[in-house]
């Protein structure tokens, strides 16, 4: 079998096939001699195209790889900036605090409308209406209707009302009935009182200016608690309690004086009825001796030199019910009395 050699010579070009190289015959045993040079040629050629083409691969693929990071990473953030709401910058200590949701206003077509929706929402405990009823002003001094509700304990509490009149202005009179109280919480409420209204015009009608309405309380008569202080100095004077003629607060004043006059008794040489100024009387409590006695009438606390002593208490309102009526006796005393629904309470007492 005849053998092929190939020659190690990188510089040998071998020959075309079926070509013999000059100088050389097909005769013979001698093997012919393929020179291969120009195929190891090509496939270094080739191998480095390989090469390059897997290098580009290896660059195009990394692209590849770092574009879709890149494009994870964004999405990402995008995902977290989409969770994360923006800031809104700084608040005003007013815009931090939670803006009350008001009910709508309920205007009415007339100031006497208004103030009559106003009145009987109030007697209903009808907190929405009448608070829908206020003007702007009144609304926003109050906040909401939570707090407009929360506040009725220290307002007065109708029971009836009666419309007088309405003036060309708007402000509308009327008499209320309300629930009688004092207490140094609220200060003093009558049993009855005149009230003049002011509303507030607006396009949508009137509201009511509630913050702006004058009261001028319906006392029970003077006479009343002239009676009443006689009555209490006498029954503490003869050992009886005093009952619901005194105040169910802190007596002002000099309030000792309630236990010095608990010793004085019956015996204590005064007669009932001993003033002398014109206007004075007696009148002892039941089963009780008379001791004290009034003199002259009684007295508004604007005409008292300790009427702070009321006003500490009650605020300058007292000016306008309380009264103040002089004793004489085995001690001689000034009585300070409130009206109570129809009757007359003492609140404080000093020694005079």
């Amino acid at each position: 079998m005849a053998k092929t050699t190939v020659s190690d010579d990188p510089t040998d070009v071998a020959a075309p096939m079926g070509v013999d190289e000059p100088g050389h015959t097909d005769g013979g045993d001698s093997a012919p001699t393929v020179r291969n040079g120009r195929g190891r040629r090509g496939l270094t050629r080739e191998l480095i195209a390989v090469a390059v083409g897997v290098c580009v691969l290896i660059v195009i693929c990394s692209l590849v790889l770092s574009g879709n990071e890149a494009s994870t990473t964004a999405g990402s953030s995008e995902h977290l900036v989409a969770e994360i709401p923006a800031p809104r910058g700084p608040k005003t200590p007013v815009e931090s605090l939670a803006a009350p949701v008001l009910a709508p206003q309920r205007p009415q077509a007339t100031p006497t409308a208004a103030v009559s929706a106003y009145l009987s929402a109030e007697i209903n405990l009808d907190f929405d209406a009448s608070f829908a009823l206020l003007d702007e002003a009144d609304r926003a001094k109050v906040g909401d209707v939570t707090a407009w509700a929360a506040q009725q304990p220290d307002r007065p509490t109708y029971r009836t009302f009666s419309v007088l009149s309405t003036s060309a202005t708007g402000v509308v009179t009327t008499t209320v009935d309300l629930v009688p109280r004092l207490d140094e919480a609220i200060g003093f409420v009558p049993a009855t009182a005149q009230v003049g209204w002011v509303t507030t015009a607006s396009a949508a009608g009137y509201t009511v200016a509630a913050s702006k309405a004058a009261v001028t309380p319906i006392l029970p008569a003077d006479a009343g608690s002239v009676t009443t202080a006689i009555s209490w100095a006498n029954d503490i004077a003869n050992g009886v309690a005093p009952g619901d003629v005194q105040y169910d607060g802190s007596l002002l004043g000099q309030p000792e004086l309630v236990e010095q006059l608990a010793t004085l008794g019956a015996g204590s040489g005064s007669s009932a009825g001993s003033g002398n100024a014109a206007g004075s009387g007696s009148s002892a409590g039941s089963g009780s001796t008379a001791v004290f006695s009034s003199v002259g009438s009684p007295i508004s606390i604007e005409d008292w030199p300790a009427a702070t002593t009321v006003t500490n208490a009650f605020g300058a309102g007292a000016f306008d019910w309380a009264r103040v009526v002089s004793l004489q006796g085995p001690k001689n005393l000034d009585v300070v009395l409130a009206p109570l629904g129809d009757r007359w309470q003492v609140v404080g007492v000093i020694a005079t």
